[in-house]
């Protein structure tokens, strides 16, 4: 756990891999229906249907808006005596983990449940508990599960497996690294405080009628634009142990004040003249390439990819720009859809935006920045 990783805990809602407990759970001196409680949660998120590990954390409490509210925890207790709670009561090991964490000054506490194999449910009746009832997560309730779905958690680990496991991260071309689901960027842009004149040359009068009055201006928008937006690369890991067909990726940006553009739209270099000689070439995209929908309730980023291998990764051809116009924090919700996946995978990405407006005169910029 790091506190970029805690701080995602925040801004995310409770649900089948993710539950928030304002205190620490009742365990010293305590009856067995308050130790039931803990044994309940922990069965029920590993009986719960998901791809990804789960989480349990203590000390924070969820709030409809967010960020969610930081108390923090006093009474701590080791990860053996949660262990031992628990093992000795289920009709198979129930995988988990616990683990404290300070942040912001305030201890929290961590359990992590790997998925796992199901059905888990307890022996004999324990506190509030029944027995050879299994118990399972639902969004942020807790429920039996029916006849139905305990035969469909019979699924063996191995069989479930044999899917493939999409994901989504951020990627540095240059580097080539894999920047996971969160990253930070700045922008910087120029803002010109006086008229940007228009663009004469003397010497060529007898051109002038040719001549691209608002050069300056396309100059000035030209050489700003890699100050002003963001470059965003995606790359998409396949790690389970089957190859993923008729891939189509979709990333929804529900921010609409923000600047955003797709490769092969960015601003060209002007020329000085107006002629039928300089004329943009069409971008043509190509089929995998990124595309990009602009709505009335959000920005959707899409792209489709044929085929991926198990366990290896391909980086999403094209990138978007981003202008985020002020310092903020951009969340991106994504689903990826394959051949043979009932569900899309699902997950959430962030961009933290640091702007800051550099102010100067048309001439300082020409000289600083256009001239060199």
């Amino acid at each position: 756990m790091d506190d970029n990783t805690f701080q995602q805990f925040l801004y995310l809602s409770e649900g089948e891999s993710l539950d928030f407990k304002r205190d620490q759970y009742k365990i010293s001196k305590s009856s067995e229906d308050e130790k039931s409680e803990f044994v309940k949660d922990i069965v029920a998120m590993a009986n719960s249907w998901r791809k990804t590990d789960a989480f349990i954390i203590l000390g924070i409490k969820e709030n409809n808006i967010k960020p969610n509210t930081l108390f923090g925890i006093t009474d701590h207790i080791d990860d053996a005596t949660f262990q031992q709670i628990l093992n000795s009561k289920t009709n198979r090991p129930c995988k988990f983990s616990y683990e404290t964490y300070t942040y912001q000054d305030l201890t929290f506490g961590i359990f992590r449940i790997p998925v796992q194999d199901r059905p888990i449910y307890l022996k004999k009746n324990f506190g509030i508990l029944k027995p050879e009832v299994v118990y399972v997560k639902r969004g942020s309730s807790t429920a039996e599960a029916s006849i139905d779905e305990i035969s469909k958690m019979g699924l063996s680990l191995q069989e479930e497996n044999k899917n493939p496991i999409l994901n989504l991260a951020f990627f540095d071309p240059e580097s080539e690294n894999n920047l996971g689901t969160q990253i930070k960027c700045k922008t910087q842009p120029y803002l010109i405080l006086d008229e940007i004149p228009s663009y004469f040359e003397k010497e060529e009068m007898f051109l002038a009628f040719s001549v691209n009055r608002k050069y300056y201006w396309e100059l000035y928008s030209y050489s700003n634009f890699n100050f002003k937006f963001s470059k965003i690369h995606f790359i998409l890991e396949n790690s389970g142990n089957s190859e993923a067909k008729n891939i189509k990726i979709e990333i929804d940006i529900l921010d609409k004040d923000i600047d955003i553009i797709q490769n092969g739209d960015e601003p060209i270099e002007p020329e000085k003249y107006n002629s039928s000689t300089y004329r943009k070439i069409p971008t043509i995209s190509s089929k995998d390439e990124i595309e990009l929908k602009i709505s009335k309730n959000k920005i959707t980023i899409s792209s489709t990819i044929a085929n991926i291998h198990a366990k290896d990764s391909i980086q999403l051809e094209g990138n978007v720009y981003i202008n985020p116009r002020i310092s903020r924090v951009i969340n991106l919700n994504c689903k990826i859809y394959c051949d043979k996946i009932e569900k899309p995978f699902e997950q959430k990405m962030e961009i933290q935006f640091n702007q800051s407006m550099r102010n100067i005169c048309w001439e300082d910029y020409k000289k600083e920045i256009i001239d060199n």
